[in-house]
């Protein structure tokens, strides 16, 4: 499910309809904190990708360089800090 919020996501964010993408990135975020908890996850940092596109379009940078953060620091524990990864 959290993933399909993510897509429905991504379809707003594409139409442009931004506050309607957040909601949905939020309501995916939310479900996958509950679901992987401190566990880092691919979706997870996918749903904090896509709220760095919103606020990065909505102009607000401050906010989408903290999301952007997030998902990177979940990336490295992932992948490892000097694994090459296409993500």
């Amino acid at each position: 499910i959290a993933d399909n919020l993510n897509s429905i996501g991504n379809s707003y964010f594409e139409l442009g309809e931004f506050d309607n993408a957040k909601v949905k990135y939020f309501a995916a975020l939310k479900m996958q904190r509950e679901i992987y908890q401190d566990n880092p996850h691919p979706s997870t940092a996918g749903s904090l990708i896509g709220l760095g596109n919103v606020y990065s379009s909505l102009g607000q940078f401050d906010l989408a360089v903290k999301q952007y953060s997030s998902s990177w620091s979940i990336q490295k524990k992932i992948y490892g800090k000097n694994t090459p990864h296409p993500d």
